[in-house]
């Protein structure tokens, strides 16, 4: 099919990729004549020779240089079967996920402090919405203003339900548990002990503002995300309806800049009506200005991510990048302005330590590099994809690309240098912020014990590059095979079937034999991040959040570098990567490691002082989610309603997390906590990891910190 022909990054070679003419390749079988002659040998006795002779003199032969740029041909995985809009399975995850919002409403209504009591009122009413969306949107593909369906990855009619709740819940619960001293109370800051926070903070910690207050203004911001996206949802759906089917082709500037301002429009009025018609209840601690600027970001960020993440995102996981991304904006802006003009105050969500300042720096510094860069970046995609007789120069398009890839890595060290290094060092009193993070190394629990850390993660890294090593050396020993293999001419027309004939090189070629299946190479990587992140998290939390930090940018930087075929990386990279990817990795880009590491990450990254908090992303992703998978293949016989998952894959969850938490608390890495109720918590998140067509990922974690809080 023409949508099985599509790549995702543009390869070195002189023709083929996104937007050129498709070059017959070793994978795709065009250029193999032995295969050519049994496709033909098995079709229908109507077609004469003379007329297959002439088909195969018309194709282009295939060039030595482009024998790399067939493996970047990255096979797109057929969309799943569309399931009826009624599905059990749809309703099951919408009770449970609203179940889950309830609990956390009746916490905060029963809360003592009445700054949180004030917060029930709004999030309930988004709850209301969010449910109300869902059921007048059910079986109707819903997508964001000018942005058609077919750029979302798959419609789900729980969508809406999980934008109310997700992100906002998570920041209810981070005020419940600050209010109340609970599991996702700040952590310790400044011990010197195993297992504590050993940072420190930011000078300009004293002009912070109460951690309730702070907490509460997360809560506004996560709310007029999510209602941001609602919003969209019903504007769009609108659009739909009074513009008719041509709206989904129409994607004009001045389309896209009328929906945007209208959905503006439209949020700032009902925000600032809302506001004032409730006498402070509804987004009672932002002002004017911040919800308009906020609404702002959250819309580009919408528009941008949409159009770049082209089918890679359901709008409930959308909807949750863009919180997280303008949560971290909004921290970055209030820090500067606290640093620079002390009189403002700083109100940030998280607690103002180092590691806080690092992570901005580190993430929001990478997703700046590319937005500043991105011309360059642009320019080196449209270089590797265009061909060679579209090119003005054609044979100094390998120097132009060589010198896009060394002006991006100029400018970015000097953005990180000059500009990153810089604000880094404003926040940390005028320190030298590369001097602090060599000393940081000596100040854990003993001064070699981060050492050891590091030599610990050093030695699983190579062993799992080995592994992975040995896996890629196969396949690229498959994908070069068939430019040598010359046609068999004895074949004649319906004398064999293809299925019939013996093994051959050129069969192989295309089909090659992989010891491991994509399932087990992808859980063996869930497994390696159970090995690296859970003695870290429990010996060192504070070093393990600024290693997620940095790990974090680092999968960033490599992904400018696939997606944008930066040279002499991007075309191995996508090679690399593209031997693990499955039915959710049906876009442009490759996020499932990133959604990985931000899973296993999202305890520490949201200041959780509970350490079985801090180890339940790890525990759901590395331990549950994997053996869920593995055992529910293996011996799964009966399927959850509308669902290809397993009973016994999820009993195989629930088991596999409430052993190893068990076994973590005889160590002594994590705390004693009832066992029922963290039982129940774990067998909800079985029931939705084997409902759900969510990025497990994603939505396991976030869901499993809102339930800590009611622990």
């Amino acid at each position: 099919m023409e949508s099985d022909q599509t790549t995702h990054a543009g390869g070195t070679g002189g023709t083929g990729g996104v937007g050129g003419v498709k070059r017959p390749t070793a994978l795709s079988g065009r250029a193999n004549p032995s295969l050519a002659g049994h496709v033909l040998a098995s079709g229908s006795s109507e077609m004469d020779e003379s007329a297959a002779q002439e088909r195969d003199a018309s194709r282009l032969p295939i060039d030595p240089n482009d024998i790399h740029l067939s493996n970047m041909r990255r096979k797109r995985v057929p969309p799943p079967k569309e399931e009826p809009p009624t599905s059990p399975r749809h309703i099951i995850e919408a009770v449970l996920v609203v179940c889950i919002a309830v609990a956390v409403l009746v916490r905060m209504a029963r809360a003592a402090d009445p700054l949180v009591r004030n917060k029930t009122p709004q999030l309930a009413i988004l709850v209301a919405v969010g449910t109300l969306c869902c059921i007048t949107h059910w079986g109707t593909p819903c997508t964001i203003v000018s942005t058609p369906v077919r750029y979302i990855r798959r419609y789900e009619p729980v969508d809406p339900i999980y934008v109310a709740v997700l992100m906002p819940m998570l920041a209810a619960s981070m005020l419940l548990g600050t209010a109340s001293d609970g599991a996702l109370a700040p952590p310790h800051i400044g011990a010197n002990a195993a297992g504590d926070w050993n940072t420190e903070y930011l000078p300009i910690f004293k002009w912070h503002v109460p951690p309730t207050a702070a907490k509460a203004v997360h809560v506004d911001v996560q709310s007029l995300v999510s209602l941001t996206v609602l919003l969209h949802i019903i504007i769009a759906t609108w659009q739909r309806v009074r513009v008719g089917p041509r709206f989904e082709g129409r994607r004009t500037v001045l389309e896209l800049c009328t929906g945007f301002l209208s959905a503006g429009i439209a949020i700032a009025g009902i925000s600032v009506v809302g506001k004032a018609a409730a006498k402070g209840m509804f987004l009672g601690d932002l002002s004017y200005t911040q919800i308009i600027v906020t609404s702002a970001m959250c819309q580009s960020t919408l528009l941008l991510w949409s159009r770049v993440g082209e089918r890679n995102f359901t709008l409930a996981e959308l909807s949750a990048s863009c919180a997280f991304a303008v949560m971290m904006g909004v921290e970055a802006v209030n820090m500067t302005a606290s640093a620079l003009w002390p009189a403002i105050g700083l109100s940030v969500f998280r607690e103002p330590t180092a590691l806080l300042a690092y992570q901005l720096a580190l993430i929001t510094g990478m997703l700046l590099i590319g937005f500043l860069l991105s011309p360059l970046l642009v320019l080196s995609r449209t270089l590797a994809q265009r061909p060679m007789h579209r090119l003005r120069w054609p044979d100094k398009r390998d120097l132009h690309r060589r010198l896009l890839a060394l002006s991006f890595f100029v400018f970015a060290t000097l953005i990180v240098v000059g500009v990153l290094g810089t604000w880094v060092r404003i926040l940390l009193g005028r320190r030298d912020p590369w001097f602090y993070v060599v000393r940081s190394l000596f100040q854990g629990s003993h001064w070699w014990s981060r050492w050891a850390l590091l030599a610990y993660w050093a030695a699983l890294c190579n062993v799992a590059l080995l592994f992975v090593q040995l896996i890629v050396k196969r396949v690229w020993k498959y994908a070069t095979l068939g430019d040598s293999v010359q046609r068999n001419t004895a074949i004649r027309w319906g004398t064999s079937r293809l299925d019939s004939l013996p093994p051959r090189n050129s069969q192989q070629s295309l089909r090659p034999t992989l010891p491991l299946s994509i399932n087990s190479r992808r859980k063996f990587f869930h497994f390696c991040a159970v090995l690296m992140f859970v003695p870290g998290t429990a010996l060192d939390p504070a070093f393990m959040h600024l290693a997620f930090s940095v790990g974090f940018s680092v999968f960033l930087l490599l992904e400018f570098l696939r997606y944008y075929a930066v040279y002499p990386v991007g075309a191995g990279l996508h090679f690399f990567l593209s031997q693990f990817l499955d039915s959710k990795d049906s876009g442009l880009l490759i996020l499932s490691h990133v959604y990985l590491l931000s899973g296993c990450a999202v305890g520490l990254w949201f200041d959780s002082r509970s350490r079985i908090a801090q180890q339940l992303g790890t525990l759901v992703l590395g331990v549950g989610d994997a053996l869920a998978s593995i055992v529910g293949r293996r011996f799964g016989r009966h399927k959850w309603p509308g669902s290809n998952k397993s009973v016994e894959g999820s009993l195989a969850f629930v088991a596999s997390i409430v052993c190893c938490a068990v076994l973590l608390q005889v160590v002594g890495w994590v705390e004693t906590v009832p066992l029922a109720r963290f039982t129940a918590i774990v067998s909800a998140l079985s029931l939705l990891e084997g409902v759900s067509e969510q990025n497990d990922n994603l939505v396991l974690p976030v869901c499993g910190l809102v339930l800590c809080a009611l622990l």
